[in-house]
């Protein structure tokens, strides 16, 4: 009995030698005590795992992952990592780079991992996980052209020319960037990764930094049992889909940035998916979270694109319906109204542009019956239509001889148009700004305009039924027909209240900066009442008489606020230096007017809208003796607050409302 079991044991350890076999670790080069899961390529076959295989040449280990060759750095057995670094890096060239990527997604091979949800008897995606916590990614990206602020990345092309493609710049950046960061009209080539931890400062990383990092490589986290289904499935099931709803949902936001969306690419969702799941969870939800973020980008985009439309198409009826609401509503408005066509046939084809004004184009039209239009199509409407309601209902009812005619206009869908009589020497700020070359306008002639403007301002305070203020009046918005006599025109901003109210409410400022009076920039100077309009008128003089933006550049005084230099050349008895004076012959009458316009100024632009006069004391002081009229007291003006001053002594062509040229400091000298 004892020889027949000694024969059986003999046979059988005959017939099963690798059971009594045992593998021995081995080593290549720095690397030693290769074991299990790893394995060298001449190692006997019962011996590790033929997904871990290492090769050894010249005495150093490598490594072949998704058919790219890596050196083998370190194995650390305790934490289950592995270090690998890029075969193509040479050692003492900083300008040797990686070709390819070497992302998340290399290490789980996004293809094999479609291939196994496909057939499940595909055994070897690879088995690495990325531990992404402790890894820096380095991007590598190109431009057409240098970067003006290149000091954020690494520059490359200044010492690696002769290795990069012509006529691109490249350059790196270390740490993780965002699809916004990337300059614009640059790509980015491809993204590495590396575990070296010794950057010093990642905003300021040199080339021998990222050469060392490359060189050092990356860690892998080596996990054998990664496409082995285990009784502990169930509860990686239940902990996995928190983050992977997570993912879904971060990726259905992410569709809309298109650019990020590209960044992060179809395989980095299997990676995701991968990292948090079991192969088979993978198996059965990736083709469902892939086949959400193609439905996502074909539905979205034109769910996008047709709430926009509906939205702004609901906006355009609302503004449509108000405004024909207004038109349709008993308004006694005598202007003709025009279809498009006619607007069309009239400015033939909007051939000849006058201008552009604050929410439209001008052009020059001409009626059935030979008469010359000034026709004013709406680009961009404020508050439903109401600058277009504004003016029809303003100059569509009223008749002066110093307030532009309105002779029709369009309502037809979108298409807003007023059609006003042409005036053929354009606005008054052409001849006080020297705008296209114009001939300057003698002193009479500038007086009979400013008493015009004033008395047009004055019909609008308390010649109608209700009460006008027209928030805007400023020389571009003064209109000279043939004959010089000036035209008040630009009602979009207008506000009506009524005869018996001094006072009247707004939400916003309105009105230019240069002209805008200070109690609608700082409500605490007064209340809001036509009296704004006064101190426009005030700042319009101001202009007329010469103490415009241009002087600054002649003057080589300092800036100063134009009461106070006023008032310094009265204390001095001094008269004011016009630059015009050269242009007419009768200088006793034109200081009389310019004393005239320059203390009717001032009473105008008093700060507190309780002191300035109305327009009809205006007109008075106009229409009156020069030596009868006496100069505002000094302390009105000084009373105002400095940081006002130079809110609205502003040289910048800035409006509150829409954009114009305006001034309102000068620069000028005493005689």
């Amino acid at each position: 009995m004892m020889k027949c079991s000694y024969v059986l044991i003999v046979l059988l350890l005959h017939l099963f030698p690798c059971c009594a076999a045992k593998c021995s670790p081995s080593s290549c080069g720095s690397i030693s005590n290769i074991s299990s899961p790893f394995r060298l390529d001449g190692d006997p076959k019962n011996c590790g795992d033929r997904r871990f295989e290492l090769r050894c040449e010249n005495n150093v280990s490598s490594i072949t992952l998704n058919s790219r060759h890596y050196y083998v750095k370190a194995i650390n057995y305790h934490n289950s990592t592995i270090r690998v670094a890029d075969a193509s890096i040479v050692i003492d060239d900083v300008c040797s780079f990686p070709t390819v990527s070497a992302y998340a997604n290399n290490f789980i091979s996004f293809k094999h991992a479609f291939n196994f949800i496909i057939n499940l008897n595909n055994p070897h995606p690879l088995p690495y996980l990325v531990p992404l916590t402790s890894l820096n990614p380095i991007n590598f990206f190109s431009c057409p052209n240098p970067l003006k602020n290149s000091s954020l990345f690494t520059d490359v092309t200044t010492h690696c020319a002769s290795s990069l493609p012509p006529n691109r710049y490249a350059y790196i950046k270390v740490g993780h960037m965002n699809a916004s960061e990337l300059p614009r009209s640059c790509r980015l080539d491809l993204i590495v990764t590396t575990s070296w931890s010794e950057f010093k400062d990642l905003s300021n990383v040199s080339l021998s930094e990222i050469h060392q990092s490359l060189l050092y490589g990356f860690e892998l986290v080596f996990c054998p049992e990664c496409n082995i289904i285990t009784r502990e499935f169930y509860v990686s099931f239940f902990f996995g889909i928190i983050p992977v709803l997570l993912v879904i949902f971060g990726l259905l936001c992410a569709v809309v940035s298109p650019p990020v969306f590209t960044i992060i690419g179809f395989a980095a969702v299997s990676t995701l998916l991968y990292y948090y799941a079991p192969s088979l969870f993978s198996a059965v939800f990736q083709p469902i979270v892939l086949s959400i973020i193609c439905a996502s980008r074909i539905i979205t985009f034109p769910l996008a694109a047709w709430l926009l439309i509906y939205k702004f198409r609901t906006r355009r009826l609302s503004l449509h319906q108000d405004i024909e609401a207004y038109l349709q509503s008993d308004n006694k408005l005598s202007p003709i109204r025009y279809s498009y066509s006619d607007i069309k046939k009239m400015t033939k084809g909007f051939r000849d542009k006058l201008g552009q004004g604050g929410y439209g184009s001008v052009y020059k039209g001409k009626l059935r019956s030979g008469h010359e239009v000034a026709v004013k199509l709406m680009g961009k409407s404020r508050g439903k239509g109401q600058d277009f309601m504004n003016e029809i209902a303003t100059i569509g009812r009223i008749h002066h001889v110093n307030i532009v005619k309105l002779v029709g206009y369009c309502a037809h869908g979108s298409k807003l148009a007023l059609v006003f009589d042409y005036m053929t020497n354009g606005s008054l700020e052409k001849y006080l700004f020297n705008r296209d070359n114009m001939n300057p306008l003698n002193w009479d002639t500038k007086f009979e305009i400013a008493v015009g403007v004033a008395r047009g301002i004055e019909y609008l305070h308390r010649g109608c039924d209700i009460q006008i203020l027209h928030f805007d009046i400023k020389p571009h918005n003064i209109l000279l027909d043939d004959k010089f006599i000036p035209k008040i025109s630009d009602f979009g901003l207008a506000k009506f209240c009524s005869t018996g109210k001094n006072t009247v409410s707004l939400t916003t400022a309105r009105g230019t900066i240069g002209y805008v009076a200070p109690e609608l920039i700082n409500r605490s100077l007064g209340a809001i009442s036509y009296k704004a309009d006064v101190y426009s008128f005030g700042m319009l003089l101001i202009d007329m008489v010469g103490m415009k933006r241009d002087s600054r550049e002649k003057s080589g005084q300092s800036s100063q606020y134009f009461p106070y230099w006023i008032y310094d050349c009265f204390e001095q008895g001094n008269d004011i230096e016009i630059e015009e004076a050269e242009y007419d012959n009768e200088n006793e009458s034109r200081k009389g007017i310019v004393k005239k316009m320059t203390i009717v100024a001032l009473w105008c632009i008093l700060m507190s809208p309780d002191d300035r006069p109305s327009m009809n004391k205006v007109l008075e002081m106009l229409e009156g003796d020069v030596e009868r009229l006496q100069i505002p007291s000094r302390s009105t003006q000084i009373g105002m607050d400095f940081d006002l001053i130079e809110i609205i002594c502003s040289s910048d062509s800035v409006s509150l409302l829409q954009h114009v040229d305006a001034s309102i400091c000068v620069e000028t000298k005493c005689q």
